[in-house]
């Protein structure tokens, strides 16, 4: 048995991290780091610690048997602006400074698991035989309070998980060998040197609520999508795009119609129906590329409680060069009752988010460039966050507001996203997808290829699905699907295209179903 075969061992540093990193050259790293055609890194294929820390990564400032730390805590590391030039022949890569330091990949791998970091309480700190005050003390009561810390000798980390205090000695695995022993303020003997004590890197995880991201040990919280009327039912949202424009309502997954008659201006986008306010009833969100005074600007604001005599403005960018932005919305924040604005412009490679129904910007790292689309928000590992959702070529991707970038799977050629919505109501978003040239349908469970099952067949020279909602109320989004000849509606109860229950009929084409 070789040190890849021991857990502890293919975890820390699989053999697969050696032979994309270990001794090779840059141009051969690079497809292995980064995302193709991007600077994000390619966590979908990191399968352990080492590929997360930057380990051995040339192009994250890692030479062989190296890793960078940062004296700081993480909660500074993720506010970084600073970046970094590297290069290799003729290849030259401009990477955030976070992309360097092991507590920023570190929380990656953490975030990949399903748990997360206390920001504040992880850190870095020089020793105080080495010009620091983390002392010996400090060391045992991080061991005692049961948390593993990372020790940093001369140009190596290790794990430390216990210490003997007769001797002064702290007790720690390095990568491949266990139960090794340094004294506080001594040597140790790796790669054929002696090397000192030089940091220690504590790590504190984040337990409010004692809960697992990702985990459902319990009744699952849910927001009916669509629910104008907030009573835990989803509403179907119209609009007369044959000509005034305005905007009316099938109620509580029934064809009883609501609508006041206004029309809306022909140039400004209904992007759905969302909770900006934290009423619990669902507001009409319109975005308009206007100019006024002059100025053309990028404006946003909703329709109060879906009453289309009211109006509140949230914000606007200006948009002297018409930028053309996609905007979506979620509740990237978790905050209850308070969606949030994601914008991408892929000619900047933008991507950005108005937190929490505000015009606070928040800048999304990475560089989403023409080869990315935004597809919209959805919680992917059941966090009760929403995740941004971005394709790029055949692959699907989700990224937080750290810009820590997830792969979903790739569904290959021929399939367009149709749906959002948790089908199971296990409290994960899965991800439907349709063929229009076979009428073929296909789920990704909670967005992910893995989860990859066949839903059925539409007919596709007359169906065609138009999104997910709750419409019987059950705490489970169900599929919205409509004919072309007629405009009838109807819905499959959780997806499953065994169960059909039509909606309603008498709405024609012209008017538009937006879910």
């Amino acid at each position: 048995m070789d040190a890849f075969d021991t857990v502890l061992g293919s975890a820390i540093a699989s053999r697969e991290h050696v032979e994309r990193f270990f001794d090779q050259s840059p141009e051969y790293e690079y497809p292995y780091t980064f995302v193709e055609g991007t600077t994000n890194l390619n966590i979908s294929i990191f399968n352990c610690i080492a590929d997360y820390l930057g380990t051995n990564q040339y192009w994250r400032g890692n030479g062989n048997y190296s890793t960078t730390y940062y004296t700081a805590s993480l909660e500074n590391i993720l506010k970084f602006s600073g970046q970094t030039k590297i290069s290799s022949g003729t290849l030259t890569v401009t990477i955030p400074n976070q992309y360097r330091d092991l507590l920023y990949g570190l929380n990656l791998y953490v975030q990949n698991a399903g748990y997360s970091l206390d920001v504040r309480n992880t850190k870095t700190e020089y020793v105080n035989t080495n010009g620091g005050s983390f002392s010996f003390e400090d060391y045992k009561a991080e061991i005692d309070a049961g948390r593993a810390v990372l020790i940093h000798i001369s140009g190596h980390t290790m794990i430390g998980y216990g210490y003997d205090d007769s001797t002064a000695e702290i007790i720690f695995d390095d990568t491949y060998r266990h139960n090794r022993r340094m004294r506080w303020g001594g040597t140790y003997y790796y790669s054929d040197a002696y090397r000192s004590l030089q940091a220690i890197s504590t790590i504190t995880f984040n337990t409010d609520g004692l809960k697992r991201l990702g985990s459902n040990p319990g009744p699952v919280s849910w927001t009916a999508r669509s629910d104008i009327n907030g009573n835990g039912t989803s509403d179907v949202v119209f609009q007369y795009t044959g000509g005034d424009c305005q905007i009316g309502f099938w109620m509580d997954g029934t064809d009883t119609w609501r609508g006041q008659g206004i029309a809306e201006p022909a140039g400004w986008e209904v992007l759905g129906a969302y909770d900006m306010d934290s009423s619990g009833k669902a507001d009409i969100v319109m975005f308009g590329n206007a100019v006024l005074n002059g100025v053309r600007c990028a404006y946003i604001g909703y329709r109060i409680d879906g009453d289309m005599s009211s109006w509140k403005n949230i914000g606007f960018l200006t948009n002297r060069d018409n930028i053309q932005w996609t905007v979506k919305l979620g509740n990237i924040t978790g905050a209850d009752g308070k969606n949030s604005i994601v914008w991408h412009a892929p000619e900047l490679g933008a991507l950005g988010v108005w937190i929490d129904g505000t015009d606070e910007w928040k800048s999304v790292s990475g560089c989403f460039n023409g080869n990315w689309e935004l597809c919209g928000t959805g919680d992917f590992n059941g966090d009760n966050t929403d995740e941004i959702l971005l394709r790029c070529n055949d692959s699907y991707y989700m990224t937080d507001l750290n810009g820590i970038l997830t792969s979903l799977g790739s569904t290959g050629t021929g399939w367009e996203l149709s749906a959002v919505g948790d089908f199971s109501g296990d409290g994960k978003d899965d991800l439907v997808f349709s063929s229009s040239a076979t009428g073929a349908v296909m789920k990704f469970e909670n967005g992910k290829a893995s989860g990859y099952a066949v839903l059925g067949q539409l007919d596709a020279g007359d169906w065609f699905i138009c999104g997910a909602g709750d419409y019987n109320g059950d705490g489970k989004d169900d599929l919205l699907v409509r004919q072309y000849s007629t405009g009838m509606l109807g819905w499959y109860d959780g997806g499953d295209m065994s169960k059909w229950h039509e909606l309603g009929r008498g709405v024609d084409m012209n008017w538009t179903v937006i879910a």
